[in-house]
């Protein structure tokens, strides 16, 4: 029984989704670093010469692209798996189940909608603007 892409176990893709989430926090981390440069006291000389490394490096533009892919594969398979579990009980149950599951975890979908509005914002104020 072979599967294809589309056809993956709900279980395969939380790994993926977690992978791409952990790839995508690794950049967040990165970007806070080169952030904070702009605190070190030698008149923003750090903060320049990362920025140049980062504007002009080739490996970091091929890693915009896969960045990219990050963001890609961890929202569509987000919004994937999120529709597979409504779908997958369109009835909600007559009683409500008191369990331990977080208010994050329930409204996570939401939460995605949130920072998705904020990643588009900035990549429109941030990212496109330096392309144009």
């Amino acid at each position: 029984m072979s599967n294809s892409l589309l056809e993956l176990s709900s279980i395969t893709k939380k790994i993926i989704m977690s992978l791409a989430g952990f790839f995508l926090i690794l950049f967040l981390l990165l970007h806070l670093v080169i952030n904070l440069m702009l605190l070190l006291n030698d008149g923003g000389e750090s903060f320049s010469l990362a920025v140049e490394f980062m504007t002009t490096n080739p490996i970091i533009k091929i890693m915009e692209v896969v960045l990219f892919a990050g963001f890609i594969i961890h929202i569509a398979l987000g919004i994937t798996l999120a529709i597979q579990n409504w779908m997958s009980r369109p009835v909600g149950y007559v009683v409500c189940n008191k369990s331990q599951t977080s208010f994050l975890s329930k409204y996570m979908i939401y939460s995605g909608i949130i920072v998705g509005v904020f990643l588009s914002i900035h990549f429109m104020n941030f990212y496109f603007v330096k392309l144009g």
